[in-house]
């Protein structure tokens, strides 16, 4: 199977034209003697993805709320500490989906699950107690 010089479409022998780019498959007996047998891919070049390499806004807000969180729930403040764990869950979440910064937004999701869990423990035990 041959592919196409111009794009590198992999091509059927009875082509005339290529069907990505059009280039003339047809090939003149001086052009195809100057021609390695071989075929070269083209290799793509690796180019990082901006996004994550920009600080992650919700992500950062994540945080921010976990920390509030934590000061809230140890200070007994539980209904604070839960409603800052469950902000801090849904930022982080907000984070993951946009792809700005997986390892802050599971950070903020991880420890805003913990924190919204620890409110509600702490409420059990404040309405048990």
């Amino acid at each position: 199977m041959d592919y196409c010089q111009n794009c590198d479409t992999k091509l059927e022998s009875e082509w005339k034209l290529c069907p990505k780019c059009g280039r003339s498959l047809q090939v003149d007996e001086q052009t195809s003697q100057s021609r390695p047998k071989f075929f070269v891919p083209k290799t793509p070049i690796y180019k990082p993805n901006k996004k994550n390499s920009e600080i992650s806004i919700f992500g950062i807000f994540a945080l921010i709320f976990v920390l509030i969180g934590f000061i809230t729930v140890f200070n007994m403040n539980n209904i604070v500490g839960l409603i800052c764990g469950i902000i801090a869950i849904v930022l982080g979440i907000i984070s993951w989906i946009r792809e700005d910064s997986p390892i802050i937004s599971g950070i903020g999701i991880s420890i805003g699950v913990t924190i919204s869990l620890m409110g509600i423990v702490f409420i059990a035990l404040y309405a048990i107690f």
